[in-house]
């Protein structure tokens, strides 16, 4: 009902392109000083289907598991 609907937030996320959160994450790897290949980077991207949040976790969880090293594919 519409009286319902006037006291709830809503929120029209879209998704961004797979090019873009490369984009964003190569960004956030400099940042934090990571070493990262691009088509690492690519792989995280199109993994997080559009979501820069999920993105950004499996990123933090590829840094963890990569150690010392760089991210790779």
């Amino acid at each position: 009902p519409v009286t319902i609907l006037s006291r709830c937030q809503r929120f029209d996320l879209k998704r961004i392109p797979a090019d873009r959160l490369a984009a964003h994450f190569r960004m956030v790897a400099d940042a934090e000083g990571v070493e990262a290949e691009a088509q690492a980077l690519a792989v995280i991207a199109r993994a997080a289907e559009g979501s820069v949040r999920d993105g950004l976790s499996i990123l933090d969880q590829a840094i963890a598991h990569a150690g010392a090293g760089a991210v790779t594919a």
